[in-house]
C-alpha cells in the first residue's frame, strides 16, 4: 500500500484515504475522490481546518468534540461500567448513524434533536412492524437521555462549551408507572397451565420480587448457614433474599437429585447437546418465551414477566402497609422509589383503620343528632 502525502489507496478501493495529526489529535478517513491529485489537495484543506480551529481554540480556551470521538469517551470512562451497556451502545449507534460522526457537539440543538425524537418515534419494537410502536417513555430514553448523558458529561468534566445545548427538560413528558399486577385468579390459571419448572420458577419470583435475570441464581448464591440468598442488582448493588419455608419449598425442589445442576438453580427438560440428565438451564431468552407460551394458554392477556416483581411488592405493601420495609424487598434505592410505583396501593390495615373512622364518624354524627333534638 503505497502511501504519499498521507494519502494513499486501499485495496479492493476505488477513492482515495487520508491521514494526518493535530496537536496529538489523529484524523483519518476517505476523501472520496478517485483522483490522487484532488485527494491530496482536500487532506492539505482538511488539515489546514483543523489546524485554523486548533489555534481558535488555544486563543479562546475552547474547544469542540466530534460526536463519535464524545461517545466512544462517554463510554470509556462511564458507560461500559453501566449494567445496560449494550443497550447504550445500541442507542448510540443509532445516533451516530443520524447525527454523523464529525458533528461538533455544539452542532447538536433543540431543532436536531426534536427531528431525531420524531424519526426515533416511528420505529417499531423489535424492529418488527407487527410489533408495534415503541413505547414514549422508550423513545425519550434511547434519544434525550442517552444524548443528554453525552453532553452534560462533555459540558461538566471535558470544558466542551455548548451555547446551543438542548433544553432537555422540555421532551421530558411525565408518564405514569405501570400499575399492571398479576390477580389470584391469573396466578390460578397460570398454575395450571404452565409445567412444573416454569411454575416453580414463576412462584419463586413471587415470593422474591426478583426481576427476571437476577432471578436465574446459581447454587453457589445459596448461603444454607445464613439462610440468605445473595445477589448483586442491576445497579451494581449487594442484595439479599431470606429463604423462608415456601423458598426453601421451592429450592428444594430445584435441587432434587433428578433437577439438580451443578452450577443453575432452575433447570427445565431439553436434549440438547449440553444438557444434564436431559435438563438444561433456564435462560433469559427461555424465561421471555416460556411465559409467553403459558399466558397465550391460560387466556391472559397484558401481563409481563416483570408484573410479578410488581405483584409481589403489592401483595406485601397490602399485607404490612410497611413502605419502607417493601422497599427493601424490592431492593429499591430508597422508598420514595416504591412510593412512586405503589402510591395507588391501599394496604389492608389502612382498609381497617378506615372502616373504624367511618364508623366513628356515623357515631358522631348520632350523637350531634340527638343533641340536636334534646336541645
Amino acid at each position: 500500500m503505497a502511501e504519499s502525502h498521507g494519502v494513499w489507496k486501499p485495496q479492493n478501493s476505488s477513492t482515495y484515504y487520508c491521514s494526518f495529526t493535530v496537536a496529538g489529535t489523529r484524523f483519518n478517513g476517505s476523501t472520496k475522490l478517485t483522483s490522487k491529485r484532488e485527494a491530496i489537495a482536500f487532506a492539505r484543506r482538511w488539515k489546514d481546518s483543523e489546524v485554523a480551529k486548533h489555534k481558535q481554540e488555544v486563543a479562546t480556551g475552547e474547544k469542540d468534540m466530534p460526536f463519535l470521538e464524545a461517545v466512544t469517551r462517554f463510554m470509556s470512562e462511564v458507560g461500559d461500567h453501566f449494567f445496560n451497556a449494550q443497550l447504550y451502545e445500541m442507542h448510540y449507534d443509532w445516533l451516530v448513524e443520524r447525527i454523523g460522526e464529525k458533528t461538533p457537539l455544539t452542532a447538536i440543538n433543540d431543532d436536531m434533536v426534536t427531528r431525531l425524537l420524531a424519526e426515533r418515534r416511528k420505529c417499531h419494537r423489535f424492529k418488527r412492524r407487527d410489533a408495534g410502536p415503541i413505547s414514549e417513555r422508550y423513545a425519550v430514553m434511547s434519544v434525550i437521555d442517552t444524548l443528554a448523558a453525552v453532553l452534560t458529561r462533555a459540558r461538566r468534566f471535558w470544558s466542551v462549551p455548548l451555547t446551543s445545548e438542548p433544553n432537555w427538560k422540555q421532551y421530558r413528558v411525565a408518564v405514569d408507572p405501570r400499575t399492571r399486577t398479576m390477580t389470584m385468579a391469573e396466578e390460578l390459571l397460570i398454575e395450571k397451565n404452565a409445567d412444573a419448572d416454569m411454575w416453580a420458577l414463576v412462584e419463586f419470583i413471587l415470593l422474591t420480587a426478583l426481576r427476571r435475570k437476577d432471578a436465574l441464581i446459581r447454587w453457589s448464591q445459596v448461603d444454607w448457614g445464613a439462610n440468605l440468598i445473595r445477589l448483586t442488582t442491576k445497579r451494581k448493588k449487594a442484595h439479599e433474599i431470606r429463604i423462608t419455608p415456601e423458598i426453601r419449598r421451592l429450592l428444594d425442589y430445584a435441587g432434587d437429585e433428578g433437577r439438580r445442576h451443578p452450577e443453575f438453580v432452575w433447570t427445565c427438560e431439553k436434549e440438547a447437546r449440553h444438557s444434564i440428565r436431559g435438563r438444561v438451564p433456564v435462560t433469559y431468552n427461555a424465561v421471555h418465551s416460556r411465559w409467553k407460551t403459558v399466558t397465550r394458554r391460560a387466556g391472559i392477556t397484558g401481563l409481563t414477566i416483570h408484573d410479578l416483581r410488581r405483584t409481589a411488592g403489592e401483595r406485601m405493601y397490602r399485607a404490612t402497609g410497611d413502605i419502607k420495609a417493601v422497599s427493601k424487598f424490592m431492593g429499591h434505592r430508597n422508598s420514595a422509589v416504591t412510593e412512586a410505583f405503589y402510591v395507588h396501593v391501599v394496604p389492608d390495615h389502612v382498609e381497617l383503620r378506615q372502616l373504624a373512622m367511618e364508623y366513628a364518624r356515623k357515631v358522631m354524627r348520632e350523637r350531634a343528632m340527638l343533641n340536636a333534638t334534646v336541645h
